[in-house]
């Protein structure tokens, strides 16, 4: 099945009807090796996995190191499939999420979302636009990747997207905080 766009689509409404989500991070960890997971989704989803943050930056540093080749990582037993939108700061990685999201980093995401998808690693999952909130980028340019990148999945992969062709521009500085409906 293909990209199915949601306009409006609520994660954490997916994520509770037993159904894997994305969750926008970026690449980089704390002095403590903890992932840095303090906006929007990635707060929230540190929130509700208080193990979370510290997996991560441990899956984080193995990409680092080049032992793993992605950053991308699904944790089954949260259902969450952590997806960095943000590149790593080699000199200081626990500022990494101070940086401004690449289009690079957003496509090899994109990239392992999908095979995780057709190789039914997970049957479907829903997911924001990701880099379009904290991460700065245009969400008009975001979508034209993800929908290129993801059009021709296997499984289910439900694109929350903004809720008409008027909020496809972009937003204004702190819209989309957390506690929104819009994260990223």
């Amino acid at each position: 099945m293909p990209l199915v766009e949601r306009p409006g689509l609520d994660l954490w409404a997916v994520w509770n009807q037993g159904h894997p989500i994305v969750i926008p991070t970026n690449i980089g960890w704390k002095h403590d090796g903890s992932a840095v997971m303090g906006r929007g989704l990635a707060r929230a989803a540190a929130s509700m996995f208080p193990r979370l943050p510290k997996l991560y930056g441990e899956a984080c540093q193995r990409y680092a190191n080049g032992e793993a080749e992605s950053a991308c990582v699904y944790y089954a037993d949260a259902r969450l499939y952590l997806a960095p939108s943000k590149p790593l700061n080699r000199t200081e990685p626990h500022l990494s999420w101070r940086g401004q999201a690449t289009l690079a980093t957003i496509h090899s995401s994109l990239q392992a979302i999908k095979e995780a998808v057709d190789t039914e690693k997970v049957a479907g999952l829903a997911m924001p636009l990701l880099g379009t909130g904290n991460g700065g980028l245009s969400i008009q340019s975001v979508y034209n990747l993800t929908v290129t990148e993801l059009a021709d999945t296997v499984g289910v992969v439900l694109l929350a997207t903004p809720l008409s062709a008027e909020d496809m521009t972009d937003p204004e500085p702190g819209q989309w905080e957390s506690g929104t409906q819009w994260t990223g």
